[in-house]
């Protein structure tokens, strides 16, 4: 984070106090009356904080760079990855091999992608013929592929 603010032009006496505020954080499990040991966070910004969903967004800005062909739409927390092609055999290779560079992306920037909650779309034209078995992966993990989804709030 202080690398990326450092490159937006956060220099000197601000770049210092982001550097305070953000170092040297501790959190604390409590579990049933029970307080578990303090740990030093590592990374990530402080949850609830009037600077957090702020510094998030300087924190992603720059996955659209990872990519020269994808569309990225970038909504709070919700990152969309969109691409087109005529040809489904193309679309399928390139899609895998763009994959392969957000994955690397998220991992530089220490970040974990929610399989789970991940899952892609194809639209087709009216009589086209249906969609061929399709295999989109991420770290080897094969996504969902749905017929709807719900994209900023409204289900397409």
């Amino acid at each position: 984070m202080l690398t990326k603010l450092e490159h937006y032009g956060i220099r000197g006496i601000a770049l210092e106090w982001f550097k305070n505020y953000l170092t040297n954080r501790k959190q604390i499990v409590k579990y049933k009356q029970k307080n578990f040991e303090s740990l030093t966070i590592k990374c990530g910004v402080p949850q609830g904080s009037i600077l957090g969903p702020l510094l998030f967004l300087v924190y992603m800005n720059d996955i659209s760079r990872c990519s020269d062909i994808l569309s990225i739409i970038l909504f709070a927390d919700d990152t969309n990855l969109f691409l087109s092609h005529k040809n489904l055999d193309t679309l399928e290779n390139t899609m895998n091999h763009e994959l392969r560079k957000i994955a690397s992306w998220l991992s530089a920037n220490k970040l974990f992608l929610n399989i789970k909650k991940t899952h892609f779309i194809i639209f087709k034209s009216r009589g086209k013929k249906p969609n061929q078995n399709v295999s989109i992966k991420i770290n080897g993990q094969p996504i969902e592929q749905v017929k709807n989804t719900k994209f900023l709030g409204l289900y397409i």
